[in-house]
């Protein structure tokens, strides 16, 4: 944390880049990030691929720019990559990220993915289960206390990667201590609850019984696949895709050790995104595949058919689930 603040007051102007595809925990945190640069007396600018495909993160379009302009560089000014550390992972910001100096606050494992040379400050803690809760730690660091505003965008996006909290293990105590903070400061579980699962689209339960009724058992049911087709989204679009509930829904079958979703996002390129409750270390397993993330959620894009993509992931599982 003393690099980053270093970082900051070494520099006027911050450019804050998430990650492609994101999710509420690199959108808030990225915002609540800007909201503490610019107390310290300095400019800052978030940007993240926009429309936001989830419908909690709807709102926060307004604050988010999806475009670099050269207005936005001015003299003196810096790159700090949030929920990530690898400018392939910037899309389309990756050309402004590697010209400028960089700094990174991530939780993500390293290991698959090393931190690319020249970065200036980096932030990382893997055993912190959000980039946000690094970032709130970084506020009291900092002497600052986030306001109603800023400590709903934390709580969001504590809640958003630790599955409403399902996904912690023993000695989570810190993190629950947070969000006691968080809600005292004005964060409100019920409200943050409906937020992510709450107002969805009849075309979203449309969506859980199309990747339903695809889905696949291999390996006793230690093994669920479900796919999704261009051809699917004739019965919804992709902002009514609620994958959340569909791999709770998928991982609490009796003996499941791996749920797998596949998504052909075209005739030749896919999709893939893992989820477990087993001690089995998905983040390893999608690197292989050219991916990363979580232990217990990770993803991959591959360039071949949904087909072949299923089917190599399945091989590629066997020995491991045998």
């Amino acid at each position: 944390m003393d690099s980053i603040l270093e970082f900051i007051k070494k520099y006027d102007n911050f450019l804050i880049f998430g990650h492609e595809d994101p999710d509420a925990d690199c959108v808030c945190s990225s915002m609540a990030l800007s909201i503490l640069i610019i107390s310290l007396g300095k400019t800052a600018h978030v940007y993240s691929q926009l429309p936001f495909k989830r419908t909690e993160l709807k709102q926060f379009e307004k604050y988010c720019k999806s475009e670099v302009l050269d207005k936005d560089i001015s003299k003196n000014s810096a790159v700090i990559l949030v929920d990530h550390h690898s400018f392939s992972r910037s899309t389309p910001f990756s050309k402004a990220a590697s010209s400028l100096p960089v700094a990174i606050i991530d939780h993500h494992d390293t290991s698959s993915e090393p931190i690319p040379e020249g970065i200036e400050a980096v932030y990382i803690d893997i055993k912190t289960p959000s980039t946000t809760l690094l970032v709130y730690k970084f506020m009291k660091f900092s002497k600052y206390t986030p306001d109603t505003f800023a400590s709903k965008l934390i709580f969001l996006g504590l809640c958003t990667d630790t599955g409403f909290f399902r996904h912690l293990e023993e000695h989570s105590g810190e993190t629950f201590q947070i969000a006691g903070e968080l809600t005292e400061l004005g964060a409100s579980p019920n409200k943050t609850f409906y937020e992510v699962y709450g107002n969805k689209s009849p075309a979203s339960r449309v969506f859980l019984g199309v990747m339903l009724s695809s889905m696949q058992v291999f390996f006793d049911g230690k093994l669920i696949v479900v796919c999704e087709t261009i051809a699917d989204l004739k019965h919804y679009t992709p902002f009514d895709r609620d994958t959340d509930m569909l791999y709770q829904i998928l991982l609490g079958t009796n003996g499941v050790k791996i749920v797998a979703s596949f998504r052909e996002d075209e005739p030749n390129k896919c999709s893939a995104g893992l989820r477990t409750t087993a001690n089995i270390d998905l983040a390893k397993i999608a690197a292989d595949f050219g991916g990363g993330g979580h232990k217990k959620a990770s993803g991959y894009t591959v360039n071949t058919t949904i087909k072949n993509a299923i089917s190599d992931f399945v091989s590629y599982t066997k020995k491991l689930l045998n």
